[in-house]
């Protein structure tokens, strides 16, 4: 998936410290607000999205791409999931309302 991305992404990184914790890195680095849609991420049967937000996971990436990169992506590879927009802002992540996600554990903090 790295390797398909390479030179298609804007900006990538692995998710590790969990997608909140990860996704202000990305905004902060990138000088935009990262809109994250609760309703797109993807939840194991019996996850609750706070916890699937705020844990980590090694084998996953978060990054940003133009529109219609779905379209290309090949068929053998993970599928992905668009669960947010990146817009113009100072580096905060907030929810589809506007609401800036700014309480509680964002995510592992080494």
């Amino acid at each position: 998936e790295g390797e398909f991305l390479r030179g298609r992404a804007g900006a990538m990184l692995d998710i590790s410290d969990g997608v909140l914790l990860d996704a202000s890195r990305l905004a902060r680095a990138s000088h935009v607000d990262v809109v994250i849609d609760a309703a797109r991420v993807p939840l194991r049967s019996g996850a609750a999205l706070p916890r699937a937000l705020s844990d980590g996971e090694d084998y996953e990436l978060l990054f940003t791409a133009p529109p219609g990169l779905e379209a290309s992506w090949p068929k053998h590879l993970t599928t992905i999931r668009r669960i947010g927009d990146v817009i113009a802002g100072s580096g905060a992540v907030r929810k589809a309302n506007g609401e800036e996600f700014s309480n509680g554990k964002l995510g592992y903090e080494h």
